[in-house]
């Protein structure tokens, strides 16, 4: 873990365990919810009370989390998926779930500095002014297709009809 963590390993408070059920219990004890991520969830991921004291459970890819473990969680969620997608990674699996716990929370790390709203400065595409002599490619194209076809509609016209 600590070859993959880029340095994060330093800020984070990591604690290892023996047995994971154990842990779940002793963390109940003092007063934590437990919130499995595993895909047979049966709860919405941000349908559950994160402004709680809860305590995040997430399952390794493709495996998820170990049935005797899924039955001690208090909440067992899964985070939709949609395509040929079959299972998330667990670290992005981790970054949805401690988003909606900040985002319920309305938690800022102190350390970081909110992204100011901007208001909205008009389109999003600005296309050539008045002023601008070059024409669209693609527009004159259509013309030259509309007129050749209304040139063959003429030309039929011009053309007595066959009866069988």
């Amino acid at each position: 873990m600590n070859r993959a963590s880029a340095g994060g390993l330093e800020h984070v408070k990591v604690a290892s365990i023996g047995n994971v059920v154990q842990a779940i219990e002793a963390l109940k004890k003092r007063g934590l919810w437990i919130v499995g991520f595993d895909a047979s969830g049966t709860e919405r991921w941000d349908a559950i009370d994160y402004r709680r004291p809860i305590a995040l459970v997430l399952g390794g890819e493709g495996r998820g989390i170990r049935r005797l473990v899924r039955e001690h969680c208090d909440h067992l969620v899964s985070i939709p998926l949609f395509g040929h997608v079959g299972s998330l990674n667990v670290s992005v699996a981790a970054g949805v779930a401690l988003y909606e716990a900040v985002r319920q929370r309305g938690a800022v790390p102190s350390h970081v500095r909110p992204i100011p709203v901007r208001a909205a400065a008009g389109p999003g595409i600005v296309g050539p002014g008045a002023q601008d002599g070059e024409t669209d490619p693609g527009l004159v194209a259509r013309y030259v297709a509309e007129d050749d076809d209304e040139e063959e509609a003429d030309e039929s016209r011009d053309r007595p009809c066959s009866s069988p």
